[in-house]
């Protein structure tokens, strides 16, 4: 039987993109710091393109600092191992279609590992911290995605005129 974590949330968001879309941004694990957002700091050690053993170092101030590393990825799921710091166990982004176009789900299963935040974590909701966290994430993602978005709209425009303007 797997051990009840300190930290066991699961918080979601709907975004109206295409899954494929969702799941290309976020299983590009080495360049989440282009969308994260502080206080997140984002260190990569190993870039394999979003495939199994991508791993960044990841840190939340100057005292929080853990590895990340893709441990399974399939179209509709990222799994990742979180040690060698501040926090042990999982985290898994799921996406699936959905009327309004993805519903993506962020798990997070984990345990502090230093004695002092694990001291801490009698006194702090870290689920509850984590959660808010992940809201304002969520909305980064978002306007990161909607900026995307904008700028393939206007490269697709500019080509249309451009052909246009070749044919006539």
């Amino acid at each position: 039987m797997t051990p009840r974590r300190t930290i066991a949330a699961i918080d979601e968001a709907i975004l109206p993109y295409p899954p494929a879309d969702v799941r290309r941004i976020i299983g590009d694990l080495a360049h989440y710091g282009q969308w994260w957002g502080p206080p997140y700091r984002f260190e990569t050690l190993d870039d394999r393109q979003g495939a199994v053993g991508t791993s960044v170092r990841m840190s939340n101030g100057s005292f929080l600092l853990w590895t990340a590393t893709i441990t399974e990825a399939d179209p509709e799921r990222v799994l990742l191992a979180l040690d060698k710091g501040a926090w042990k166990g999982e985290a898994r982004w799921s996406v699936s279609e959905c009327q309004e176009g993805t519903r993506l789900i962020f798990r997070i299963d984990v345990d502090p590992h230093p004695v002092w935040l694990r001291l801490l974590s009698r006194w702090i909701d870290f689920k509850r911290r984590h959660s808010l966290q992940m809201f304002k994430i969520f909305k980064l993602l978002r306007d990161d995605m909607d900026a995307r978005h904008a700028r393939q709209s206007q490269q697709t425009s500019t080509s249309a005129s451009q052909l246009s303007d070749a044919v006539q």
